[in-house]
C-alpha cells in the first residue's frame, strides 16, 4: 500500500478469518464491501447499505496495529489451537499448545489479557519467535 501511495496509485486493503484458506462468508464479505465502495463512489447505480460492524477498535497506542507482537513462539514444534477465532477468552486461559513432534507438551500458550481472540496462528510448524496470537483486550474494544 505505501508503494501504491508513493506513487499516487489508489489501493484498497482488507483482511478477513481466511485462516489461509478461502471461507465463503468471506468472500461474502468482500464481495459486500467491493459493492458498498463502487456505490457510494457512484461507479454503480445501486445506493450503500446500512451497516454495522460487529466490532469497531480504534487504537493509536505504540505498535497498535502489529497483531503478531503479544505472543510468539518460544520453541519449535507444533501449535495446536486451543480456542477458535474470535472467541472471548479470559486472562491466563490457554489458546494453544506447542508440542514436539512425539506430542510432548514444549509450551502452553496462554491468554495475557481478557478480551477477544483476533489473530490466531492456523498453521501447525511454529519456529521460535513465529507469531501465535492476539487477544485484544476487553478495555480496547468498543
Amino acid at each position: 500500500l505505501s508503494a501504491a501511495a508513493d506513487h499516487g496509485v489508489p489501493s484498497l486493503y482488507a483482511e478477513v478469518t481466511g485462516s489461509g484458506g478461502c471461507l465463503e462468508k468471506d468472500v461474502q464479505s468482500y464481495e459486500f464491501g467491493i459493492r458498498q465502495l463502487l456505490a457510494w463512489l457512484k461507479i454503480t447505480p445501486e445506493a450503500p447499505q446500512d451497516y454495522q460492524p460487529e466490532l469497531v477498535v480504534e487504537d493509536r497506542g505504540e505498535n497498535a496495529g502489529f497483531l503478531q507482537m503479544q505472543n510468539r513462539a518460544s520453541a519449535s514444534g507444533l501449535f495446536e489451537a486451543a480456542a477458535p477465532l474470535g472467541q472471548n477468552v479470559k486472562q491466563g486461559q490457554t489458546i494453544g499448545i506447542i508440542r514436539d513432534p512425539l506430542g510432548e507438551v514444549l509450551e502452553t500458550v496462554a491468554a495475557t489479557c481478557t478480551g477477544r481472540l483476533v489473530f490466531l496462528r492456523t498453521f501447525s510448524r511454529v519456529l521460535p519467535g513465529d507469531a501465535l496470537c492476539t487477544v485484544l483486550s476487553d478495555a480496547q474494544s468498543q
